[in-house]
């Protein structure tokens, strides 16, 4: 990790970058907009992207879902006795649909756990464009 991450975080940054993943990052925006120091304060970039990013990556899932079980219902709705598998699938994708906001939920609230001790939450893939987008 660079030395630039080891600086203690205060508590305004603290708060700000736990808000981030209550509000998908709006909250960093307006914070940056306002004039907070966002230049200086690598910890709450780092937050701040990483809630962007995984709203924005969240968003994406669900809106491909969502397409894949509003196609293959109208083209399963149309053929003769498709109704029992169109219920079978969206009852399947809605399960697979509840479990990736939950999992979403549980990840917005290990953030602001973290952001709240002073800490880095690892998001697999999501910290790895983070990090590389911070140099």
């Amino acid at each position: 990790m660079p030395s630039y991450f080891n600086r203690q975080p205060d508590m305004s940054e603290k708060l700000v970058s736990a808000g981030c993943y209550l509000t998908g990052g709006i909250l960093g925006l307006i914070y940056i907009i306002v004039g907070g120091r966002s230049r200086e304060a690598n910890f709450f970039r780092f937050h701040f992207l990483q809630a962007m990013l995984f709203s924005i990556m969240l968003m994406l899932i669900n809106w491909a879902l969502n397409f894949f079980v509003d196609t293959t219902t109208g083209i399963f709705g149309l053929a003769p006795g498709g109704e029992t598998a169109v219920t079978g699938l969206s009852m399947g994708m809605s399960f697979v649909i509840m479990g990736l906001r939950y999992l979403a939920a549980a990840i917005a609230v290990a953030g602001i756990i973290q952001c709240l001790r002073g800490k880095f939450l690892e998001i697999p893939f999501v910290s790895n464009l983070v990090r590389a987008n911070m140099r």
